[in-house]
């Protein structure tokens, strides 16, 4: 999302740029030594035992590719609902969709004081957007996102319920 900022309207970049400067702390704590010496510090301090799981560079790197693609297909969800709203077709608004929704999910994970993020992600990505489609366009694009994702969640949640039911996972 920090990355996708870049391709953003100067606005967006004057307003944002500080974001940029989380990536190497973040690419940082995401290698295999810097990783594992946290998770074992976290399972001591829990007093869950001394030793935690290794994870490897491999596994950090396919949990990447996957996370990717996963803000991928939400920012391309942002981007459709704010096209249809007259948004401009390009690649530089679709990166914007991206990087307007990694943040907010972000700052909604990060405010564990509200449930999934309710408010906080509508907030942020309002604020991201709004400046290039209008406030009122980008409302409509954040809570039409909402809903939608909400429906989704609960369809998908039903589906493995049935399916974990039928494969003996989930019990009745």
């Amino acid at each position: 999302g920090a990355l996708a900022l870049l391709f953003g309207p100067a606005e967006l970049r004057d307003r944002f740029w500080w974001v940029v400067l989380v990536l190497p702390l973040v690419a940082t704590s995401l290698a295999p030594p810097v990783l594992n010496r946290a998770l074992a510090f976290v399972a001591k301090k829990a007093k869950l035992g001394t030793s935690a799981p290794a994870i490897s560079g491999t596994a950090v790197a396919a949990a990447t590719f996957w996370s990717l693609v996963a803000w991928l297909l939400a920012g391309g969800q942002v981007w459709t609902l704010a096209v249809a709203t007259g948004w401009e077709i390009g690649v530089d608004t679709f990166l914007l969709a991206t990087a307007a929704y990694s943040l907010a999910w972000v700052a909604g994970f990060i405010m564990v004081f509200a449930p999934a993020g309710v408010g906080v992600r509508e907030a942020v990505l309002g604020a991201v957007i709004a400046p290039s489609i209008g406030a009122a366009a980008a409302i409509a694009v954040v809570l039409l996102s909402r809903v939608l994702l909400t429906i989704a969640d609960v369809v998908l949640g039903v589906a493995f319920v049935f399916a974990g039911r039928k494969h003996g996972v989930v019990s009745k």
